[in-house]
């Protein structure tokens, strides 16, 4: 045999075996998964209908009817939309990057977007109204720290906060948080702000600060919305916290009868009386601009008198034609006193019932 068919014969079995392993490569290589693109009639019916979960991209879904139905999680990556129908669909998780036409498909009537990732690859709860039919909200969230009550006479005397948004339009409310400062009630001096973690926002509008027997509370609140835009910090509201018979600065003379383990009460107690003279005093000396008691009102409960050092503040009648179990009652000193704040019974044989004292340097 010749040289010449020789080489020729080893060409071919070399054309051959390299052909095979191309065949071998080529068949265990995955085929590109194919897009199905649904038709869409002449009024829009789509057939088939939306899965789930399931892959539109590319597809060309002009005057697709898709009124209520539920893409959550498709692709529909550069599908193009142009005069669909999306009112009340569903687009939670949906992939619409680089998708067209959606200024058109939202004409009328709400979308529902959650999680949807938008055209600009952003997800739909950053913009305004969370629609990716509307800007990147870019604004960040007011909110309106409701005043609080002179006097806070809470069972376990922690400051409500409650607060309301005028945010109508944006992303919505995400995230809130408190800041609370605190001092002693009586004092000219508070303490630094102390920080709340971010809260997720599902409670209704309102925070529970914690505080103590005594003390004056000032308190701020701000909002994050689901851009991220963080608001500015409300208004400063303060309160006062109850002193109760637990605070070392309360003294109460023998005269009145204490009654614990009662739910409802500051602390669980309160203390009673009906003998003209007896007293509830504070030391040392507070500063006060407002003081007064947390007590029941009833139509046959007594009087008392307040007095700061040696100034009389004046009478606070515990008289009303209902029964009320805790009522705050204050009186103004007219000026910054300071001085050892003494409540004395001045009526006779009536019931006063007392929870608590009510003292403000503010």
């Amino acid at each position: 045999m010749s040289g010449t068919h020789v080489r020729a014969r080893r060409g071919g079995a070399l054309l051959a075996a390299l052909a095979l392993a191309a065949g071998l490569l080529m068949s265990g290589a995955p085929a590109a998964q194919a897009v199905s693109c649904p038709a869409v009639g002449p009024t829009g019916t789509v057939t088939p209908a939306p899965v789930p979960g399931g892959t539109w991209a590319g597809c060309d879904l002009t005057g697709a009817n898709l009124s209520g139905a539920d893409l959550s999680h498709m692709t529909l990556t550069a599908a193009v939309l142009s005069g669909a129908d999306l009112q009340g669909t569903t687009l939670a998780l949906a992939d619409l990057t680089g998708a067209t036409g959606l200024g058109t498909a939202l004409t009328s009537g709400a979308t529902v977007w959650t999680a949807a990732t938008c055209p600009d690859a952003t997800r739909a709860w950053v913009h305004d109204l969370g629609s990716c039919a509307q800007a990147v909200d870019t604004t960040p969230p007011g909110i309106d720290l409701l005043p609080l009550p002179a006097a806070e006479i809470s069972e376990y005397e922690d400051v409500h906060l409650h607060w309301t948004t005028p945010e109508t339009a944006g992303s919505g409310v995400g995230q809130w948080q408190v800041r609370t400062r605190a001092g002693s009630s009586g004092a000219l001096t508070i303490g630094p702000w102390r920080y709340s973690p971010w809260y997720e926002d599902t409670d209704p509008n309102e925070h529970w600060a914690s505080a103590s027997s005594g003390a004056h509370v000032c308190s701020q609140a701000r909002l994050r919305d689901h851009a991220g835009n963080v608001g500015p910090w409300s208004v400063t509201r303060c309160t006062d916290t109850a002193m109760d018979d637990a605070d070392p600065r309360v003294l109460i003379d023998s005269a009145w009868r204490g009654t614990l383990s009662a739910a409802g009460w500051i602390e669980q107690a309160y203390w009673t009386t009906t003998v003209r003279g007896a007293t509830i005093s504070t030391d040392p000396p507070l500063y006060v601009r407002h003081v007064g008691v947390v007590a029941t009102v009833c139509p046959t409960c007594g009087s008392l008198d307040v007095y700061v050092g040696a100034q009389h503040v004046g009478r606070i009648s515990l008289l009303s034609s209902r029964t009320v179990r805790r009522r705050a009652l204050a009186l103004p000193t007219g000026r910054l006193a300071h001085g050892r704040v003494v409540v004395v019974v001045s009526s006779r044989g009536r019931m006063v019932r007392v929870d608590g004292l009510v003292v403000s340097a503010s």
